[in-house]
């Protein structure tokens, strides 16, 4: 019990809805409009559900930094802009045949 208690005190989503639930109870009365405690709110909201990812993919990714993935084996030079292929003179990539 103990251990779930300082967990939950040391949580930034815990302590995140506690400033908006603060926030929703004294807002009107500190002059703050409706309209500017729907966007703290939403502001607060999306920075716990990112943070709630954060801890989650920490959880399942391995600790170590993850090497960039190796796109292709190619050499630059076959990586190179070759021209198109041959046409007829006078005919667009573009008309009909």
């Amino acid at each position: 019990m103990q251990d779930k208690l300082s967990y939950l005190l040391s949580s930034r989503k815990f302590w995140a809805t506690v400033l908006v639930l603060i926030l929703a109870l004294a807002g009107p009365s500190a002059g703050l409009s409706d309209e500017a405690i729907t966007k703290i709110a939403l502001t607060v909201s999306a920075y716990i559900l990112g943070t709630a990812l954060e801890d989650g993919l920490s959880r399942r990714l391995p600790s170590s930094p993850a090497q960039p993935p190796v796109v292709s084996n190619a050499e630059p030079r076959d990586l190179a802009v070759r021209p198109p292929a041959s046409r007829p003179k006078g005919l667009s990539p573009y008309t009909r045949q």
